[in-house]
């Protein structure tokens, strides 16, 4: 089994990090959470200086130190316990020291367990990085387009609920979830290992 993971609202909680951290540097509340994937919108400024905010939290302390997202070190478990490879696609930055950093939050978090972690410029397209799995991989997203983009490629994809997917909420192609248990327990029942996975989520 092989599994593509995007990281930023699938793995780790860098929402809550950033809104920390952008809170400070522009002195004023930031809403708990964004309903768009336009940040500009979210932290009311303009699109480049949202994402100048973007990149300089993303060079930070506070980047290499994230928090994971609910449920996703007991996923992690599950899927490394029935054997599952693990491949971490994420539109962080290509910038040496961000892909240090980044590689280094995983381990931190999950372990080492990753069979490789693929560092994309931000905003930059996954299509390549998703390309270069042969199709029938699982793939996990919180962007309904990366999401669609993998599923066209013949990966089995999965879209996680956010407030910022709100608006694609329930388009077809990949397969919306609220969350890892939900993700899990869909695949226990459409992949062939499901019974292995079955028995390694419900311990």
């Amino acid at each position: 089994m092989r599994v593509l993971l995007d990281c930023d609202g699938v793995l780790l909680d860098w929402e809550a990090s950033f809104r920390e951290w952008v809170t400070a540097r522009l002195r004023r509340p930031i809403a708990a959470e964004p309903s768009d994937w336009d940040l500009s919108k979210w932290l009311r400024v303009d699109r480049e200086e949202a994402d100048n905010l973007v990149r300089s939290f993303n060079l930070s302390k506070a980047f290499g130190n994230l928090a994971p997202v609910y449920g996703s070190q007991w996923a992690l478990s599950a899927l490394v316990e029935v054997g599952a490879e693990i491949h971490v696609i994420t539109s962080c930055s290509s910038l040496p020291n961000v892909r240090h950093a980044r590689s280094q939050n995983l381990v931190a978090v999950f372990g080492d367990v990753f069979a490789s972690i693929t560092c994309l410029p931000l905003h930059g397209t996954k299509t390549k990085a998703l390309a270069e799995h042969a199709p029938g991989a699982i793939w996990v997203e919180d962007n309904f387009t990366n999401a669609t983009v993998g599923h066209h490629l013949g990966h089995q994809s999965f879209v996680l609920r956010r407030p910022h997917n709100k608006a694609q909420d329930g388009k077809p192609g990949p397969t919306w979830c609220d969350d890892w248990p939900h993700v899990l327990n869909t695949l226990v029942s459409s992949v062939p290992q499901g019974g292995a996975l079955g028995d390694a989520i419900a311990i």
